[in-house]
């Protein structure tokens, strides 16, 4: 949710991002405990896109998505229309931080997610700011699955490679360098006022296309088109010439692990 790290990327990002995993969807789903008098609620901090809402939003009865980047929160508006998950309910996307959001609203919510967006925000403060707008048996989920960056499949590691060949070894965030967060995301929540945490793995295997591959580079800080300025084309014949080893006759595969740091408030006392 930093300013200005996707602008220019919104389109790409909806296309070529991969969704959350149906089983992550489950095991999100197995930790509502919505208060008797009301359907559940859900809030998505740092929705992006809305994936998290458009693909585990089934649950819920009222769902809100929250993203600093405003043509991210056009496209999921637009997409929420017609989209069968989310048909009939009440969906509210909202461009601010979460910090801005947090510090104004007065909804209460069963569950809170924050996915592939940790990293971007103030981890600690806004944990702190999440107390008030949790329910007493409320959680909060912090998930995602890293990125091809990280990704140990051997045409990953040849993706990453050929992106540090035309930018240097150090891993971009657009016009910055990127801010790695070395402390595991449970022990932060730990220290937060939803300390009784647990760490949960979903793990399976995606499929991409190099088509796929290349938009889903393109719509990252790490490598958007404009860092290669017009060696970008150098750049995308480059991928494609890695990839096309590893490929085969068939799609390249990725291992993914995909995470969730679930976090609820001491023996679920009250406020």
């Amino acid at each position: 949710m930093t300013q200005g790290y996707f602008e220019g990327l919104a389109e790409r990002y909806d296309r070529y991002r991969p969704g959350v995993p149906p089983e992550a969807c489950a095991v999100l789903s197995s930790f509502v405990e919505p208060e008797a008098d009301r359907p559940a609620r859900l809030l998505d901090l740092g929705t992006g896109t809305g994936q998290v809402i458009f693909d585990c939003g089934s649950t819920f009865g009222t769902l809100v998505g929250v993203e600093l980047d405003p043509k991210m929160v056009e496209i999921a508006r637009n997409k929420a229309r017609n989209h069968p998950e989310v048909s009939g309910k009440r969906v509210k996307w909202v461009v601010a931080s979460a910090e801005e959001y947090l510090a104004n609203t007065d909804d209460l919510f069963d569950l809170v997610t924050i996915c592939r967006a940790f990293h971007w925000i103030d981890q600690a403060g806004v944990l702190q700011l999440l107390d008030r707008v949790v329910a007493p048996r409320g959680k909060v989920v912090v998930c995602g699955d890293g990125s091809l960056w990280n990704a140990p499949d051997e045409w990953a590691k040849a993706i990453r490679a050929t992106v540090q060949e035309f930018l240097g070894e150090e891993r971009r965030a657009r016009s910055s360098k990127f801010t790695h967060h070395d402390r595991p995301y449970i022990e932060i929540m730990q220290e937060s006022p939803f300390s009784d945490a647990q760490r949960l793995e979903v793990r399976g295997v995606r499929e991409w296309t190099i088509e796929q591959i290349i938009g889903y580079l393109f719509s990252t800080t790490f490598a958007s088109p404009e860092l290669f300025g017009s060696r970008v084309g150098g750049f995308e014949r480059r991928i494609r010439e890695r990839l096309t080893e590893y490929q085969g006759s068939g799609s390249l595969k990725e291992s993914y692990e995909f995470t969730l740091v679930v976090g609820q408030r001491p023996h679920r006392s009250t406020r």
